[in-house]
């Protein structure tokens, strides 16, 4: 990048495909709508009335996620060209200044003058003053274009979803359990969706060889919301919860954590795909945490209710991106600690307790354990930078997680993540690491932050 790129950028034409994009999403969303009024066949009954509704529903929604998509995009391209404007506006006054002094601007923003005596010395102070301005406004745009290629990767990312079951059609539907007043209470499009993402759990089952029969895959509603449960509460050695972070107070956010339970369940446990509180719906809303403390306040409710059905069982609790920051406010209460024995943060972007011990949390044995991951790349790392977000970052090794990617700290002798204590006196110049804090170092952004449901060291670490 040269100075001369910022000062003679054509912003205008960014911003007008930011309108494009914006224009794109209402397209897709009026697609999704129209697709979603043929989703019903009314006086059709049967197998395959079901399957063709499922088939309208699916393609609907990924439409959806594409409108969803096209709308991020067009909403951070604008911010993006609003801040570059700024930026732009000072870069052009400060060369116009310079060189009007009769200095030289150089290509890397580098600003010398002339001339000698008390004259020279005042305008190699001024050129120093531009160099400044110039490179600071380079590193600027840098960080800029990395924070929005980070941010548009994990606010866009859609996981393809299976189109269909291809396991044992008798036992993925013997293993689904759907309470017949709650089914009643949904729409015909509801109804399907929920009857596919509770049988693509039952397949997740299938496929690790385990029976999904056995096990039970069921549908119920806790909090007032829609929530899957694999295995017996009721009898189970160990009571998993999963806590869903951002976008995920919808079917496709159940889906996701229903096929996490899926993935992590083993004979003799349950695990519970909870979405009992309003998760916030987009990366903006995010940075808040009204919506954390509220679900906070939830999740004691649910393990309180957990521990007094089964006593006995050792409960877990698992957060993933914002759901971290509702085990962070659940466990806040000095007063009434929740009720956990072991938690897991998965990719936390910060935690308002300044280290593990200041979680409130009640185990059997009295001594909680608490479990941090963070995948290198995850570009969480950007908001756990800034403790002003929401805290300190789990994954420093001082905060004092008992274990960090599944190993002690002590262990950690060189970090598997790149973070503040790796980069501190590291030499790096500002755009490197501008770079390295935005998870960006490995040239591959986005899958990380959501990768830790699919990653089998964490679903081996999680179904201990």
């Amino acid at each position: 990048m040269k100075i001369r790129d910022i000062a003679d950028a054509h912003i205008p034409l960014a911003e007008s495909c930011a309108d494009q994009w914006a224009s794109i999403g209402d397209d897709f969303t009026t697609v999704r709508t129209a697709l979603e009024s043929l989703s019903g066949f009314p006086e059709w009954t049967g197998a395959a009335c079901g399957a063709m509704t499922q088939t309208v529903t699916a393609t609907a929604d990924r439409v959806g996620t594409a409108a969803s998509s096209a709308q991020t995009v067009g909403s951070l391209l604008d911010a993006h060209c609003a801040a570059l404007t700024t930026i732009q506006a000072a870069v052009r006054s400060t060369i116009a200044l310079a060189e009007s002094a009769g200095m030289t601007v150089h290509s890397d923003g580098l600003v010398t003058a002339g001339g000698g005596g008390l004259a020279g010395a005042v305008l190699d102070g001024m050129a120093a003053g531009a160099t400044a301005i110039l490179q600071g406004a380079m590193v600027a745009v840098r960080t800029l274009d990395a924070a929005l290629a980070g941010t548009v990767a994990v606010g866009t990312s859609v996981e393809d979803t299976p189109t269909f079951i291809s396991g044992d059609l008798g036992a993925l539907a013997d293993a689904v359990h759907l309470d017949e007043a709650l089914a009643a209470s949904m729409t015909p499009e509801t109804r399907a969706a929920v009857w596919e993402l509770a049988t693509d759990a039952a397949q997740e089952l299938m496929d690790r060889g385990l029976d999904p029969t056995e096990l039970g895959v069921h549908v119920t509603e806790m909090n007032g919301e829609l929530a899957v449960t694999i295995g017996d509460i009721d009898t189970a050695d160990k009571v998993t919860t999963l806590v869903s972070g951002t976008g995920s107070s919808s079917l496709g956010g159940l889906r996701e954590s229903s096929l996490l339970a899926a993935r992590i369940t083993n004979p003799g446990q349950a695990t519970i795909a909870w979405h009992g509180y309003d998760a916030p719906a987009s990366l903006p809303a995010a940075s808040r945490n009204g919506n954390a403390r509220r679900g906070g306040t939830e999740l004691r409710g649910v393990q309180e209710n957990l521990r007094t059905r089964n006593p006995d069982a050792r409960l877990s609790i698992v957060g993933h991106s914002y759901g971290t920051r509702v085990i962070d406010e659940g466990a806040g209460d000095s007063s009434r600690a929740l009720q956990a024995d072991e938690i897991h943060l998965m990719g936390s972007p910060g935690m308002t307790a300044l280290t593990a011990d200041q979680l409130h949390l009640d185990a059997l044995d009295g001594d909680a354990e608490v479990h941090v991951y963070r995948a290198p790349g995850d570009i969480i790392g950007a908001v756990t930078d800034n403790s002003l977000i929401h805290g300190r970052d789990p994954a420093d090794l001082g905060w004092g997680a008992d274990f960090i990617n599944g190993t002690a700290p002590e262990d950690h002798s060189v970090p598997e993540k790149l973070d503040r204590w790796l980069l501190n006196g590291s030499g790096k110049d500002a755009a490197d690491l501008a770079a390295t804090l935005w998870g960006l170092a490995d040239g591959d952004v986005g899958d990380e932050h959501s990768g830790y449901r699919t990653d089998e060291g964490v679903l081996e670490a999680l179904r201990k």
